[in-house]
């Protein structure tokens, strides 16, 4: 059995004795009323009056009463006042939420309160007083609103013999300006939360970019190495051999030089922007591509458009699907598919068993995210990005 605490027993001896004061002075009231009016039954004069006093009296009573047995806070409409009158006064967003609660229990008297925010993405932001309190058993409680919308829940614990109509009046005096209020700090709440999501987005982009520009640097060296190797070393044979009067083997083998270098030269020319992209699309330079290298691979472009896409889309599809090409084995039964979607991206899917290196992975997101669009680096592989027919260049009208 639960002891009742000392301002709860000072609080029923104070209403009690109220309600016993209004008794007697009504009882008097009737007699001298009866007495001067000739009237015989005191008794209804009584009852009629104090039906009608005991309403009205009822608040005030019951707000002295809070008064003397909890002090000057005890006054629930006072706290609720006061609460008003901070959110007035610029309460800190952080702070709207446990001073909430706090006033909640506050003003039913109770030591454990909470409040429920539900936030515009669905989850739901929950502060109780006191602070870091596991769980209160709300037996008040009512919702909050704001312009309609259902935007939290503010409960108190009391004991069980509490309960009363009384304690969620007191909670709904509160709900009113507590919805302005919650409403505030979603609003903020949300706000936090795409700023994050935008930082985050951000931070991602410029490490995306920082990769990109590393890989071009890359890039750079391998072709300059390259340049170096098959173009310029023969080049320079082939110059030395063409000086001083050179002799008819000398001209065969500087010819043979120029020629290396010449094909080395287009071969480079090919992996930078191979010319069957340009001229015939997508499909076209794939098959190239996988043929070239000698890959065992079955390609279907069925489900590509009719129509051309952007040189940009076709550029990144090509690389993206020869950058996981070249970095899985070279036989293990991949194949490569490219359509267009519902939503009208072209989607490339790579279906193999092996597993792509780190290196690759980020290579394809970084292309596919710089153009807007997505990726999926684990098997099956599948890379999206947001095609556009290309706009025909006009030809010349021919003048007659």
């Amino acid at each position: 059995m639960r002891v009742p605490t000392r301002p709860a027993v000072i609080r029923a001896l104070v209403l009690t004795c109220g309600l016993a004061a209004l008794v007697a002075a009504a009882a008097a009231g009737a007699r001298v009323a009866s007495t001067r009016g000739g009237y015989e039954r005191p008794e209804l004069v009584a009852t009629a009056f104090i039906v009608l006093a005991v309403p009205l009296l009822r608040t005030p009573m019951t707000r002295l009463a809070d008064r003397l047995a909890y002090g000057a806070e005890g006054d629930p409409y006072a706290v609720v006042s006061g609460f008003m009158q901070r959110i007035a006064d610029a309460l800190a967003v952080d702070d709207i939420l446990p001073q909430l609660a706090r006033t909640a229990a506050g003003a039913l008297h109770s030591n454990r309160g909470e409040v429920r925010l539900w936030l515009a993405d669905g989850q739901e932001w929950r502060q109780t007083w006191p602070p870091a309190t596991a769980a209160v058993s709300a037996k008040v409680s009512v919702d909050v609103r704001h312009a309609g919308d259902f935007v939290g829940r503010i409960g108190v614990e009391v004991p069980e013999a509490r309960g009363t109509a009384a304690d969620r009046e007191i909670l709904d005096e509160l709900a009113g300006p507590a919805g302005l209020a919650l409403a505030n700090v979603r609003l903020t709440y949300d706000l936090r939360r795409r700023l994050e999501e935008t930082t985050r987005l951000a931070d991602q982009l410029q490490a995306s970019k920082l990769r990109l520009l590393e890989v071009a640097a890359e890039e750079r060296a391998r072709l300059t190495a390259e340049v170096e190797e098959h173009v310029i070393g023969p080049l320079t044979a082939a110059h030395s051999l063409l000086t001083d009067q050179p002799h008819n083997d000398e001209l065969h083998q500087a010819r043979a030089a120029g020629q290396e270098a010449l094909d080395a030269l287009r071969d480079l020319a090919a992996g930078l922007f191979p010319p069957t992209l340009a001229e015939h699309g997508l499909a076209a330079a794939l098959e190239v591509a996988l043929e070239r290298d000698g890959r065992r691979l079955r390609l279907s472009t069925d489900g590509l458009p009719g129509q051309r896409l952007t040189p940009e889309v076709e550029t990144a599809a090509y690389f993206c699907a020869l950058k996981i090409v070249e970095d899985l084995p070279r036989d293990d039964g991949s194949e490569i598919a490219i359509r267009q979607g519902l939503d009208g991206n072209l989607i490339l899917q790579i279906d193999s068993p092996s597993a792509l290196s780190r290196a690759a992975a980020a290579s394809v997101r970084d292309r596919a995210e710089a153009l807007g669009g997505s990726c999926r680096t684990v098997p099956p592989f599948e890379v999206r990005l947001p095609a556009a027919p290309a706009t025909p260049t006009p030809r010349p009208e021919s003048m007659s």
